[in-house]
């Protein structure tokens, strides 16, 4: 572990413990200028190596967006804000909100000098009730509205990650909740020519109710890219035209029992609403894709259930992509895993993670299948499968088809499974949300 590490390790548990302490001791309904402000975050540190003393793998299948999370996230990374509550009016619930939000991630093995240069992933005003008791209106960078599978941190709907500035409205109506949103991205990758820029336009009907347990949520959007410049690669020129797309998708959020929670999800995604995954700009020519025919569509499924005795998670994932470039343009993801966690105590528990992708990628000319298994004995606030902070220490085990030889437990870095078809880690983490 490098000094540039220790250092960062140091911060981060003085500004988890300056969060949580703060959050014990305000008082909401004090006059005191200070209670206005709110510490927020996110942390996983930690560290780990594969059998051999190397660096510790990540095991994902080749062109899955995402893989099983537990004993498998060979990173550092810290997202902190400064949020700040102004309340015009206590008993309506009128006021004014702002946050500033920066984030960085390190993998481990690169001695990149950490939190030099942080992205700012938020940085918003938002008047609540202000102008209309029913009505909020935002604008600025955010997340919004983001909706992920936490069991392998999968985002299956994040239409404002990295946009450069986005606008909104929030409504309450009789039928449910209506959002609409306007965001302005633009592609700043070092290896473009020149910067491509795209608007989206997102609308959303939430929470309308079906019974009193069943919720379903409408979402629909319409994206325009600008091509801009042809695009240079490797010395060849790919025109880049103007472009748009749209998608649609439902999903219903059902308190199945008193422990049990769910969420069901279908989406459509075509043209430039098909993303580049890990931002909201849409995919491009240049990595593989022909916008006139790409499209997706994908059903998935999060389930979670909590008890004194135990709490498991279960996610679910079938996407298929087209991305419109002729032959060998298909890619298959079928995934399912489960973690189960068993309280031996309130603060300590055992969790098992086992998860299964399977990938048909044909731009690659692979098929097979990746299976992860992590045993992790654990630290934690309480009881339950959200409870945070948390403290780690878990060993991982891998196997992989013949197809991904050299595709899975390489990286990061110099991670030692490029020859192989199975790897194997162990490591320590601390995760905290606050």
């Amino acid at each position: 572990m490098n000094n540039n590490h220790c250092r960062f390790y140091c911060l981060i548990f003085f500004l988890c413990f300056v969060g949580i302490n703060y959050a014990d001791e305000t008082n909401p309904n004090s006059d005191d200028f200070l209670n206005y402000f709110d510490f927020i975050g996110y942390t996983r540190i930690g560290t780990g190596m594969s059998s051999s003393g190397d660096t510790q793998a990540r095991f994902q299948a080749p062109g899955a967006p995402a893989a099983y999370r537990l004993g498998n996230e060979s990173n550092i990374g810290l997202e902190a804000g400064l949020r700040f509550t102004y309340p015009l009016d206590r008993s309506t619930g009128k006021k004014i909100e702002a946050l500033y939000f920066v984030s960085d991630y390190q993998s481990f093995g690169d001695e990149k000098e950490f939190y030099r240069d942080p992205q700012v992933l938020q940085a918003y005003v938002n008047l609540e009730k202000v102008l209309r008791s029913d009505l909020n209106v935002w604008f600025g960078r955010m997340y919004y509205e983001r909706k992920d599978i936490h069991l392998n941190d999968y985002f299956w709907l994040d239409n404002g990650l990295n946009a450069k500035f986005g606008a909104g409205i929030e409504l309450a109506t009789k039928m449910g909740e209506l959002k609409l949103a306007a965001f302005h991205m633009e592609d700043d990758d070092d290896s473009l020519v020149s910067h491509i820029k795209s608007y989206a336009v997102d609308a959303r009907l939430l929470d309308i109710e079906l019974t009193k347990d069943h919720k379903l949520n409408l979402f629909a959007e319409y994206v325009s890219r600008d091509g801009g410049d042809p695009l240079t690669i490797d010395g060849s020129t790919i025109i880049s035209k103007d472009k748009d797309g749209f998608g649609l998708g439902l999903w219903v959020d059902s308190q199945l029992t008193e422990e049990i929670t769910n969420t069901a999800v279908l989406l459509y995604r075509q043209g430039a609403a098909f993303r580049q995954y890990g931002t909201a700009n849409p995919i491009r020519e240049d990595q593989g894709y022909d916008l006139d025919d790409a499209h997706y569509w994908e059903i998935n499924n999060s389930l979670v259930y909590d008890s004194d005795a135990y709490s498991v998670g279960w996610g679910t994932v079938i996407r298929a992509e087209e991305h419109g470039n002729g032959s060998n343009s298909k890619l298959h993801w079928l995934s399912t895993g489960i973690r189960p966690i068993v309280y031996l105590t309130d603060h300590v528990n055992i969790a098992i993670e086992a998860g299964v992708d399977y990938v048909d990628n044909e731009a690659l000319d692979v098929n097979g299948q990746l299976t992860k298994v992590t045993a992790a004995l654990q630290l934690s606030k309480s009881r339950g499968y959200y409870s945070r902070p948390v403290l780690r220490l878990f060993a991982t085990q891998a196997y992989w088809s013949e197809d991904f030889e050299g595709l899975v437990g390489n990286s990061p870095d110099d991670a030692p499974y490029a020859e192989d078809r199975n790897g194997f880690s162990v490591g320590i983490q601390f995760e905290h949300w606050w």
